[in-house]
């Protein structure tokens, strides 16, 4: 990822409210949406640090 995308990927994965267009019925609904992708995320990411593709911030000192 690039720096443009870092920083939209920081604010969808912080911010349930940031896609405000999609449609939903309710809030709720939004934010079990926005609960999923996380955790799909999370999983993804997980996944790169354990195959050496990723590093953590917190591990990774310069």
């Amino acid at each position: 990822m690039n720096k443009y995308d870092m920083i939209c990927y920081e604010k969808t994965y912080n911010d349930s409210l940031y896609w405000e267009d999609v449609e939903v019925s309710t809030k709720k609904e939004r934010s079990e949406n926005w609960t999923e992708c996380r955790c799909l995320t999370d999983r993804f990411f997980d996944e790169l640090v354990a195959r050496g593709y990723l590093v953590p911030r917190s591990q990774h000192k310069s």
